[in-house]
């Protein structure tokens, strides 16, 4: 089959990035695997990538898709028991996803990239860019 990219489909693409505090602090790749277990095949079935980590019991989550796919799951976000004090950091349009393979993905985050987030968490100022960069290099 042929895939093509349907460009009013691209044009309505946006990225966004929340934390969120972990209710049963989850730092755990064990506890991570059961978060991403429930989420992959929804996201898979509602065109949502992205990446989820957590720094000190903080979640910090890229999403990317469709706008109103990501506003029905940050509803479920915000009523999901795991977590609380959801807060979206930066929400934009973007011509491309930057984790296109990935329904949800959790990498292993070497020392340097847990320190650029934790910078990014502290300063609360940082761009998506910003926050996909230490993600996307730990992938």
């Amino acid at each position: 089959m042929i895939m093509t990219t349907d460009p009013v489909v691209e044009a309505q693409l946006e990225q966004l990035v929340y934390v969120s505090r972990s209710v049963n602090l989850v730092n755990s790749r064990a506890g991570m695997a059961d978060i991403l277990v429930r989420a992959a095949p929804n996201n898979t079935r509602d065109g949502i990538t992205g990446c989820l980590t957590v720094v000190d019991g903080q979640f910090i989550q890229i999403l990317e898709g469709e706008p109103g796919r990501l506003d029905m799951l940050m509803e479920r976000i915000g009523r999901d028991q795991r977590h609380t004090d959801v807060r979206v950091l930066k929400r934009d349009r973007v011509s491309e996803r930057s984790f296109p393979a990935w329904s949800m993905l959790s990498p292993l985050l070497a020392k340097g990239e847990i320190e650029q987030l934790r910078r990014l968490l502290l300063v609360g100022n940082g761009s998506l860019p910003d926050f996909i960069e230490p993600l996307a290099a730990a992938v």
